[in-house]
């Protein structure tokens, strides 16, 4: 799987990295890294995966 930059830099932000502003392209794409397993949702709140840890380890910004 290739994630797109953004994918990454909210991967990023959630593990500890620097804030990304919401808007539409956000839900979006949490909507597609949750489907991936990447992250995790209940209710508001969304968190990353061992998953999402390793794909933020190997990928190289590419597209999806």
């Amino acid at each position: 799987m290739k994630l797109t930059a953004y994918e990454i830099s909210i991967l990023r932000m959630m593990d500890g990295g620097p804030s990304v502003p919401w808007g539409a392209a956000m839900s979006a794409s949490l909507e597609f890294l949750k489907g991936d397993g990447l992250i995790e949702q209940e209710g508001t709140n969304y968190w990353i995966t061992q998953a999402g840890r390793q794909a933020l380890a190997t990928s190289k910004g590419g597209e999806r």
